[in-house]
């Protein structure tokens, strides 16, 4: 069955629209995750507030995992549409996403410069 080119051209928009709004869905996620932890680090000292904590850790991480499963969703059906219309200009700026580049802010690193989190794999997401 054929698809009109015209029905292909708007879920090749509606696609770039999901995309960009999932990944700012997915920046607003690591940002609260990040401040969540430095906030866990400052003022949880009890071991209820810790285990409170985790939780609500663990729980944005899934959050953060679901929302970039769909992101790669979203890029693989506009690699798919782009092969159909031949238009593959948005590939520039809505790149794959690894997993290397789910990764929180911090305020500074251990050189006092603006840089990313380090902490590694274990931190749930």
């Amino acid at each position: 069955m054929a698809c009109d080119r015209r029905l292909l051209q708007y879920e090749h928009r509606l696609r770039i629209g999901q995309a960009h709004s999932t990944l700012w869905d997915l920046r607003g996620l690591l940002l609260m995750h990040s401040h969540m932890r430095a906030s866990k680090k400052w003022y949880s000292h009890d071991t209820k507030l810790m285990t409170c904590s985790n939780a609500l850790l663990q729980q944005i991480g899934g959050k953060i995992t679901w929302t970039a499963n769909k992101y790669r969703l979203i890029h693989q059906q506009l690699v798919m549409l782009s092969s159909t219309l031949q238009d593959d200009t948005w590939q520039e700026i809505l790149q794959p996403l690894h997993d290397g580049d789910l990764v929180g802010l911090t305020l500074f690193d251990n050189s006092n410069k603006i840089g990313i989190d380090r902490d590694g794999p274990n931190d749930g997401v």
